[in-house]
């Protein structure tokens, strides 16, 4: 009778245990860039600056529940065309990627990093970044070492464990998402070594690497001419989007309501009138909320 007694014991706090997996609470961190290239020989832009600061105040305010922190890399100018070295935090190339791979050291499996950009890219996708050089120049200058492209960007979060979310209001800003193939061209004769390639091209994408993208890898990003403040039309759908007061919330969700809401046109005949958002694709949808 003892011994069934004991056996009972242990039985009774299994069952009032609940058998769900432990989940590690869960940090946040945003990295976001805006660039206005005053002071540089290329266009200046009044959107990405008002882009970045409302970024960090709109995450701050989704992830409200969350740890969050968030770190601005801003090359705000002046507005009588100087430019300087001395501005904290200056995004050169040197420094986003020493902040990107700095902040990715500090994070775990659990984590979640979004990296919010809003600037210029040249028609590969590479990044226009600030140039690291008291001139501003860039076209009359080394462009080349402004330029921070896809692969590169990418490789620095292959060997991380957290989660990242890479938003960019960019021209050809499509670019940084995978094609996927296609399997309706394949010419016969290479059946074999073309589906293989596609294959290899799937597996090779990091599973834990989201994209969302303002414009296709073929037209550009766009940002009104009048207005306060001003906002690229992307980034302003996005805001948007953040504010809502849904307990749960996906990407997709994100994805969906920029497409809907977009105060300019997702589609047309000339490029110069529309710019499609896009999302990296993909049975997986990142649960933001």
């Amino acid at each position: 009778m003892k011994w069934y007694g004991l056996l009972f014991i242990p039985m009774i706090l299994l069952a009032s245990c609940e058998l769900a997996p432990f989940e590690s609470a869960r940090n946040v961190r945003h990295i976001g860039i805006g660039i206005s290239y005053r002071g540089t020989d290329l266009l200046a832009l009044e959107g990405p600056i008002n882009d970045a600061i409302a970024l960090k105040k709109g995450f701050n305010a989704f992830f409200s529940t969350e740890p969050f922190t968030s770190t601005l890399l801003l090359q705000q100018g002046d507005e009588k065309g100087a430019y300087s070295l001395d501005e904290a935090n200056l995004p050169t190339k040197e420094f986003v990627i020493e902040t990107i791979v700095r902040t990715l050291g500090n994070m775990n499996k659990h984590d979640l990093l979004i990296i919010t950009y809003s600037g210029h890219a040249v028609e590969d996708g590479s990044l226009v970044l600030a140039p690291d050089r008291s001139d501003g120049l860039l076209l009359g200058g080394d462009l080349d070492s402004a330029l921070l492209g896809v692969d590169e960007l990418i490789s620095l979060f292959n060997c991380s464990e957290a989660t990242i979310l890479l938003i960019l209001d960019s021209c050809y800003a499509g670019s940084f998402i995978p094609e996927s193939g296609d399997v309706s061209t394949i010419d016969s004769k290479n059946r074999f070594t073309d589906l293989l390639d596609c294959y290899r091209r799937n597996i090779d994408r990091n599973p834990r690497l989201f994209v969302l993208a303002a414009t296709t890898a073929d037209n550009t990003s766009k940002e009104p001419v009048f207005g306060s403040p001003i906002h690229g039309y992307f980034t302003k759908a996005l805001l948007e989007a953040l504010e809502t007061t849904s307990g749960r919330v996906t990407l997709d969700q994100i994805y969906h309501y920029i497409h809907e809401h977009q105060g300019f046109p997702t589609e047309g005949s000339n490029k110069l009138f529309y710019q499609h958002p896009i999302i990296s694709g993909g049975a997986l949808d990142l649960i933001l909320r």
